[in-house]
């Protein structure tokens, strides 16, 4: 055949659909350590991550380098000053 094309199937790895209820407020972004795992590819115990926390749920950039939403019980807040924070970014985005 002359002049046909391929067509590639996709497919999406993980989907996760959140029901939002009331206003909608910004998602505030913090620091946090990850203290529990659902699926040791995507998430690792005991690291740093950056997430975006809005109601019960974070977002975050997974091991994959997907965006991902996962229970904020999967992390623990860490209470840093504006500097550390700075620092911390800056280091990330190296």
């Amino acid at each position: 055949m002359t002049g046909a094309t391929k067509k590639k199937n996709y497919s999406i790895a993980r989907t996760t659909t959140i029901a939002l209820e009331g206003q909608r407020r910004r998602p505030k972004s913090v620091f946090a350590v990850c203290v529990k795992v659902d699926d040791p590819d995507h998430l690792t115990m005991s690291k740093l991550y950056r997430i975006e926390v809005s109601g019960e749920y974070a977002a975050l950039t997974d091991n994959h380098g997907e965006v991902s939403v996962y229970p904020i019980d999967f992390f623990v807040e860490l209470p840093l000053s504006r500097v550390i924070k700075t620092q911390i970014a800056a280091a990330l985005s190296i």
